[in-house]
């Protein structure tokens, strides 16, 4: 990231421990929570989102499946090859992801500790690579 107001920040939401087949914690933490625990929490990540979009910090974002559910494709000598996921043996895999805009890495993270899932996962905040080809 260039750290500049103008560059994007992707905030990659939670950075989850994997567990028993593949589950994300915030999958897990959801999975286990009571109906009151799950309005609570979709309350809370509605309202982040709602907050962060009115402010233009937030200019978009998702939750992921399991990394289970992904394909790694790579093409050899004109071959293509797709294997399951995940590409590498790993205790951690991203959740889901949001991109914010902020005027530096300090900013980003501020956003980053005030998303709900920062209190049950960890976050990753990680700038946007200005590669050659852009």
């Amino acid at each position: 990231m260039g750290l500049s107001m103008s560059t994007p920040t992707i905030v990659r939401s939670p950075r989850a421990e994997i567990g028993p087949a593949q589950e994300t914690v915030s999958n897990r933490l959801w999975l286990r929570a009571t109906a009151d625990e799950r309005a609570a929490m979709t309350i809370a990540v509605k309202s982040w989102i709602e907050t962060m979009s009115e402010r233009g910090v937030r200019l978009h974002g998702a939750p992921l499946q399991s990394a289970g559910e992904a394909k790694i494709v790579c093409v050899h000598d004109g071959e293509l090859l797709v294997s399951d996921g995940p590409f590498a043996e790993t205790k951690e895999q991203i959740g889901g992801y949001d991109v914010v805009q902020c005027t530096d890495l300090d900013a980003a993270v501020q956003v980053a500790a005030g998303h709900p899932l920062a209190r049950t996962a960890r976050v990753e905040v990680r700038p946007f690579w200005d590669a050659p080809w852009q």
